[in-house]
């Protein structure tokens, strides 16, 4: 097995030392932490942020003050890295106007921490298309969905997920279904119900 030799320094094109912490230009402030957010960087990643100026979706990194965990992205940024929250995807958040991030299970909000606006693509028992995601952040709903299973007694029912646009705070016991932030608009009956 080799070993992947560490690309020159991206701001001064100096060498890169390999240190105990992470990596540093032994002629300029350009570093690289081996840890972020309690995920130890691998050799590979750090060859992957040099080269290309951003790492591939990296999943495993801890969400401050919690156990919960997220995939991100690591990008250049003059002389250190940044931590994005998965791919950018150039949607703003309906919430807060942050920038809107893939990741491997949805989309979510850049200040996630804050706002907590999520959009997950598995929701009330269905998995829902990509298309049907950015419906929900670009245009505020999801367009009717046929194929919802109730928890209650496993039957189907249609409905529209739609971005709550009251003040709703961010409910972490909520988080599984968006953060408090969408719900459930039905037909029929033209009543909703917050998720």
């Amino acid at each position: 097995m080799t070993t992947q030799t560490i690309p020159p320094c991206p701001v001064c094109n100096g060498p890169i030392s390999e240190l105990d912490d992470g990596w540093l230009c032994t002629n300029c402030e350009f570093g690289i932490p081996r840890m972020i957010r309690q995920k130890v960087l691998d050799r590979c990643d750090i060859v992957g942020i040099i080269i290309n100026g951003r790492s591939r979706l990296i999943p495993g990194f801890q969400m401050p003050g919690t156990t919960q965990t997220f995939d991100g992205v690591i990008v250049l940024e003059k002389n250190s890295v940044r931590l994005l929250p998965g791919e950018s995807t150039n949607m703003k958040c309906p919430k807060c106007g942050e920038e809107i991030y893939r990741f491997t299970r949805g989309f979510r909000c850049g200040r996630i921490a804050e706002c907590g606006f999520v959009v997950y693509d598995q929701f009330a028992g269905l998995t829902l298309s990509e298309e049907q995601m950015r419906d929900i952040i670009v245009k505020g709903n999801s367009g009717l969905i046929d194929g919802f299973i109730s928890k209650k007694n496993g039957s189907q029912f249609s409905a529209m997920i739609v971005v709550d646009d009251g003040k709703t705070e961010k409910d972490p016991k909520k988080w599984e279904m968006g953060g408090g932030c969408l719900k459930l608009e039905f037909p029929d009956d033209k009543k909703s119900s917050t998720i």
